[in-house]
């Protein structure tokens, strides 16, 4: 995969994303229609996003170690 830095830093900041979104949806239950269900599915879906989100930087990172760009 040969990967670089950039791609560590930019795995990491797609990770803190999460705070975006739930922001958003702090939002939507506050002053949207949306209903408790559709909040709760919602919250489900970020969940599992930050998970893939954080495995992917995880595995940007072991494999810089291994590679030795990390040390």
């Amino acid at each position: 995969m040969d990967s670089s830095r950039f791609e560590l830093e930019e795995s990491l900041t797609a990770c803190w994303g999460t705070k975006d979104d739930l922001e958003l949806l702090y939002q939507e239950a506050l002053e949207g229609d949306s209903s408790k269900e559709e909040l709760a599915n919602a919250i489900l879906g970020l969940i599992r996003l930050h998970e893939l989100r954080s495995a992917k930087a995880f595995r940007i990172f072991e494999e810089m170690i291994r590679e030795g760009s990390i040390s």
